[in-house]
């Protein structure tokens, strides 16, 4: 804003040619501010994917580990009834 202002006072001076300098600047420091900001974005964007990849992986560890819990337990059950039938059948005999 300062800048613009010195451009502004420099015009109605008619220093044109150091108005033109000082609006390139201006210019300038915009397309730099303009590259710090998407190579932010860019780098924020990049954190966000990395947390949500992290997210999807933990659920899908939990998933996992749910389903094999669960497997165990279907196989203990078998486990059990296909004892009980040995039990029964070795009576039966």
């Amino acid at each position: 804003q300062d800048l613009i202002a010195e451009a502004k006072t420099q015009v109605s001076r008619t220093s044109y040619d150091e108005a033109e300098l000082t609006l390139d600047e201006v210019n300038n420091r915009i397309l730099g501010l303009e590259t710090k900001l998407q190579e932010l974005a860019q780098s924020k964007l990049a954190d966000a994917e990395a947390a949500y990849q992290e997210a999807v992986d933990a659920e899908s560890a939990k998933y996992a580990e749910d389903l094999l819990s669960k497997t165990s337990t279907v196989m203990d059950d078998a486990r059990s009834a296909a004892a009980q039938a040995n039990w029964k059948d070795a009576i039966q005999a």
